[in-house]
């Protein structure tokens, strides 16, 4: 009498082939999921810091000093977490590494500027952020359109290269009104400066969610 042919065989095997690359992908994924809540902490934290720079801009009275320190500060703070958030974070498309460490390198360099100088003139300071705020929307306008335009990005990927090329086209334009403003006053430039963290702690603050989102998804 022959040995009884199991059925359950092949898709025992299936199954087991199946879990075993679940696992194998599963562990993959864990530090794509944890790198990418790490970025989304650090985004959420400059989205913070551009809010209250907004805040104070905006409704302090600030003289001409005050207005160097309190952009230097930002200036140094923001740029640090831009060059940080590439050493501590695989490439990833939605946030491209290049674009951050320069556009980092260059806040660095204005921060420390602003800071060293902060007795000039309104006119060197207004020229010292509307530089820094057109570089600076150059790169991240720049890396926002080749996101967009790279047919393999998943769409759900997309939102944060819209996000920010938006960061940049509002840099750009401050920037080319500040510089535009040769007579500007402190109040003046403030504002300007108000404005613009303030659209950029909105910026910045959307596109962690979005990119916890779409880790979460993956």
């Amino acid at each position: 009498m022959g040995h009884p042919i199991s059925l359950l065989q092949p898709n025992s095997g299936s199954t087991r082939a199946d879990a075993g690359l679940s696992a194998v992908k599963a562990r993959r994924l864990q530090p794509d999921r944890r790198l990418g809540r790490q970025l989304s902490v650090v985004l959420g934290t400059r989205g913070a810091l551009a809010a209250l720079v907004a805040a104070l801009a905006l409704w302090s009275d600030l003289t001409l000093t005050g207005l160097a320190v309190l952009f230097g500060a930002y200036a140094l703070i923001d740029g640090g977490a831009r060059v940080a958030s590439t050493l501590t974070h695989e490439p990833d498309q939605g946030h491209p590494r290049w674009s951050c460490r320069l556009s980092g390198c260059a806040a660095l360099l204005a921060g420390l500027m602003a800071l060293v100088l902060p007795h000039g003139s309104p006119l060197t300071l207004a020229v010292l952020i509307g530089a820094w705020a057109i570089v600076t929307g150059l790169l991240e306008s720049t890396a926002g359109v080749l996101g967009l335009l790279d047919a393999a990005l998943p769409r759900r990927r997309r939102a944060g290269n819209w996000l920010l090329t938006i960061c940049g086209v509002v840099s750009i334009g401050t920037g080319l009104v500040i510089l535009a403003w040769p007579d500007a006053d402190a109040a003046r430039l403030a504002a300007a400066l108000g404005f613009y963290a303030a659209v950029t702690g909105i910026v910045l603050v959307a596109g962690a969610w979005h990119l916890r989102s779409a880790k979460s998804m993956t």
